[in-house]
C-alpha cells in the first residue's frame, strides 16, 4: 500500500498483480509505503475503510482516492490453473476426497 497524502492518493497492492514493481518505482514521492507483512501490504478496500481512511483522511484534509490494480479474471483463472496443475500438487492432501455421490 502506498499513501500520497498531498495528493490525496492511496494505491491498494494486490497479490499476483505487479504491484511490486509499482511500489518500488513510486516509493520516492510516496509519503508512506507499507511492504510488510503482507497483510497490511494486501490490505482490501474494506480493511482500508474500517481501519486506514479516517486517520489517512485527517492528515490529507479531505476525502483521499483508492486506487487498486486488478488481474483480469480469465487470466487469473488459467494461470491459478496452470499453477495447480503441477506435478508437486497432483498427490496433495488437500485434494484427497473420500466424497460419496
Amino acid at each position: 500500500m502506498l499513501v500520497f497524502i498531498a495528493q490525496k492518493l492511496v494505491f491498494l497492492a494486490m497479490p499476483k498483480t505487479g504491484t511490486t514493481a509499482i511500489e518500488t518505482a513510486m516509493d520516492p514521492w510516496a509519503d508512506a509505503v507499507f511492504r510488510t507483512p503482507s497483510g497490511l501490504k494486501h490490505t482490501n478496500i474494506q480493511r482500508f475503510n474500517r481501519f486506514y481512511r479516517k486517520p489517512f483522511e485527517s492528515h490529507a484534509n479531505g476525502d483521499i482516492e483508492t486506487v487498486c490494480v486488478v488481474r483480469e479474471p480469465v487470466d487469473w483463472l488459467g494461470s491459478w490453473y496452470r499453477y495447480r496443475s503441477r506435478e508437486q500438487f497432483a498427490w496433495s492432501p488437500e485434494f484427497d476426497c473420500e466424497c460419496e455421490f
